[in-house]
């Protein structure tokens, strides 16, 4: 066996290669949760693949019969104090690895209020958990809303709903928007 005496400049060198070493093996064991990596191709064209944890939240739409990202002026408004909402919240595990204790938080604009689904409902913020979610897998909940009176004449507004880990706060946020009239029988206005 040889022992190889360092100078302390090559010592200096040896703790910071190791030190690199460490750091990198944490990084490639370590499970991703960011919502999206993008890179830049030559020519300056961005594409971007979605990994990690994903939200997905929708609204169900009454004129197509399906759950859309987003309703605008052009679709029929919902009528405040007399229309409920369903909406739809898909968490996806994008990672090679389970994730565990996730939660979910949904914000609830005016007028909006929560009737029904999964979690418990403060201060206009509905909570849930997710116990775990395999590599791969998605969970999907429903969200019962009601519309209350509101003198607002007509507006859209946007519903805010966002996934956390234990150890990161805000790995993915999505929205939903709805557009709302006080009248009922109201057409949309064309935008």
């Amino acid at each position: 066996m040889t022992l190889k005496i360092l100078s302390a400049s090559n010592m200096h060198k040896a703790k910071l290669t190791v030190s690199t070493i460490a750091i990198s093996l944490a990084a490639l064991f370590a499970p991703s949760v960011s919502a999206q990596t993008c890179t830049t191709q030559y020519g300056g064209t961005t594409t971007c693949t979605v990994s990690g944890v994903t939200i997905d939240k929708k609204v169900y739409s009454p004129i197509r019969n399906t759950y859309v990202d987003n309703l605008s002026t052009t679709d029929q408004p919902f009528v405040a104090g007399v229309s409920e909402v369903v909406y739809s919240i898909t968490v996806t595990n994008n990672t090679n690895q389970n994730v565990t204790n996730l939660t979910v938080q949904d914000v609830m604009p005016e007028p909006m209020v929560f009737v029904s689904g999964p979690g418990t409902y403060t201060n206009k913020t509905l909570t849930y958990s997710i116990n775990s979610l395999n590599a791969g897998q998605s969970s999907t909940s429903y969200i019962l809303t009601e519309l209350k009176a509101w003198e607002t004449p007509q507006a859209c507004v946007r519903n805010t709903a966002t996934v956390s880990l234990p150890t990161q706060a805000n790995i993915d946020t999505d929205r939903a928007q709805i557009c709302i009239t006080n009248k009922a029988g109201e057409l949309p206005v064309a935008g």
